[in-house]
């Protein structure tokens, strides 16, 4: 029986399957020209199959080498792999080079060509870890990929900024340990009723989250310290920065959220601030046509990319799957990278026709009915008379509280500040010129100087002969006619005894009172001539 070849079979003489982890090349010594060393015996030493096959042509594991597996155009790579050392300079680098070219150290079974080196700049204590891939599919195709991740490992060369920086981290470990006791104290008042708040749980979030930078710091650390240690002890060394790279971008996400939270607990807070109110009345008045537009720019974003793989797949890497073409689109729709030549080289006609088109629709009109959407619904909030904010009504509230009370606080500390320095610095003196302005009658002055002080305190109006005058004060000076204590210079002292006492305590008589002093300055029973009620600020005692 004659066996017919098959005619593709002389157009390729081989046949190379794809990459995976089951059929990679994992002998541990070879010989140069990929020469395997299988006739192994018990008593050649280690020392003399590393004598025998050079460093380029041993298998060495990811444990071995300390990396992470790689995501390349094609396939996901194991850390393992054949490692060459090029040296610091670039003679070595030229002489491994021709070293390995001779010997076909990369033939048609190589797959993937890790090019890394990592970068230090003393100035600004930055490390730049660079990995560039080159890829070669089962047929012949060639793809290049790189990764350049630039990290920040240690701290500053100032000492100042460096102790700032170890200050923050203290006092950042010492917030985290208040707001556990706080929530655990949390827990044990309120129990299982605690597990019902939404913001409850928000902030248990925020301290796990909190808590799991801190351990990424110190594991960061740990594998920053091996890697210097290495370097250091062998430079020539084989030294991989991956698991470093990849506890750095943990750390970079996990404080991202951490950050997150935490704006959205300030959001909670500035909710008292009307506009914010506002704004949330607009987003809950405008749901339902949202969900609407949402279901139409989805389908017009999806329609679009289908249209750019089905014309641009074949030729262009950024549309060469579905989800690279969605990718491509969103990041066209913000203001990304267009592509525009290369795709105007692929199709002059469709082309820059799509690209129009596309930033018409998404642009002009879609955009357009999302701002309409909104813009209706807020003057819809803004009209209601039913919209009663009191988020924004209680902040107003609270900033005239806070200011009152800091007013309140100069105030009273300008005041001790005069009393500690009124009798040594300016002693006070008996103005005469401001006591003829308010009583003109020399007799009725002389009398009434006696009686100034005591009405000029609170202490004064509570002490007085009678017993029923102390319990009720206010019934008293209606029903008596002696008005003899009840001039213009009193009453002003009062007025401004009064109104600094009720600021400090608020209390209700005080109001009381004030209201019925201020009421009765106002009456025919004082003297005609007496010029108008003001405070006397340091006048006659």
């Amino acid at each position: 029986m004659i066996q017919e070849t098959p005619p593709l079979r002389e157009s390729f003489t081989r046949c190379i399957p794809s990459y995976s982890s089951k059929n990679e090349y994992k002998t541990r010594y070879n010989l140069p020209e990929w020469i395997p060393v299988t006739n192994m015996s018990h008593n050649q030493s280690v020392f003399e199959l590393e004598r025998m096959c050079p460093k380029p042509w041993r298998y060495r594991s990811s444990r071995d080498l300390d990396t992470l597996s790689s995501e390349g155009f094609y396939s996901t790579y194991d850390g393992g792999g054949f490692v060459a050392d090029l040296g610091y300079n670039i003679n070595a680098a030229l002489k491994v080079i021709n070293e390995l070219q001779e010997n076909n150290w990369i033939d048609e079974f190589s797959v993937a060509v890790f090019v890394e080196f990592t970068i230090f700049n003393p100035s600004s204590s930055l490390f730049s870890v660079t990995k560039c891939l080159y890829e070669r599919s089962p047929t012949g195709g060639v793809a290049f990929s790189r990764s350049v991740k630039t990290l920040t490992l240690y701290h500053a060369s100032s000492n100042n900024f460096q102790k700032f920086v170890e200050v923050c981290q203290l006092l950042f470990m010492v917030i985290i340990v208040f707001f556990v006791i706080n929530e655990a104290y949390k827990i044990y008042k309120k129990k299982k009723k605690y597990f019902r708040g939404f913001w409850n749980w928000v902030e248990l979030l925020q301290i796990l989250t909190a808590f799991s930078s801190v351990v990424i710091y110190f594991l960061k650390a740990k594998y920053t310290s091996s890697f210097v240690k290495k370097v250091r002890n062998n430079p020539f060394e084989t030294s991989s920065a991956d698991y470093i790279v990849l506890w750095s971008m943990v750390e970079i996400y996990v404080l991202s959220f951490l950050i997150f939270i935490v704006t959205m607990k300030f959001l909670r807070l500035i909710r008292f601030n009307r506009h914010v109110c506002q704004m949330m009345g607009t987003l809950a008045r405008a749901v339902r046509p949202l969900v609407s537009y949402f279901v139409v720019f989805v389908s017009a974003v999806l329609a679009y990319t289908q249209l750019a793989f089905l014309l641009f797949s074949s030729t262009m890497g950024p549309y060469s799957s579905f989800f690279n073409s969605l990718r491509a689109v969103l990041q066209m729709l913000l203001g990304g990278k267009m592509f525009f030549y290369e795709i105007k080289s692929v199709n002059g006609l469709l082309g820059p026709l799509f690209v129009f088109l596309y930033m018409f629709t998404m642009t002009f009109i879609l955009l357009n009915m999302f701002l309409a959407i909104l813009n209706e619904s807020y003057w819809e909030v803004v009209d209601s008379p039913e919209n009663d904010f009191n988020n924004a009504d209680l902040g107003h509230f609270m900033i005239a509280y806070i200011r009152r009370n800091v007013r309140l606080l100069g105030r009273r500390f300008v005041k001790s500040l005069k009393k500690q320095f009124q009798g040594k610095m300016f002693p006070r003196k008996h103005d005469r010129k401001e006591l003829e302005k308010l009583i003109p009658n020399e007799p009725e002055r002389k009398e009434s100087v006696n009686k100034l002080c005591p009405i000029a305190s609170m202490e004064s109006l509570a002490d007085e002969e009678d017993e029923d005058d102390t319990k009720n004060p206010l019934e008293n000076a209606e029903d008596s006619d002696d008005n003899e204590c009840l001039d213009s210079g009193n009453i002003t002292l009062s007025l401004l005894s009064i109104d600094e006492s009720y600021e400090s305590e608020e209390d209700d008589y005080l109001e009381t009172l004030l209201q019925h002093v201020k009421s009765a300055a106002q009456t025919a029973e004082f003297r005609q001539g007496a010029p108008p009620l003001r405070p006397i600020v340091e006048t006659v005692v």
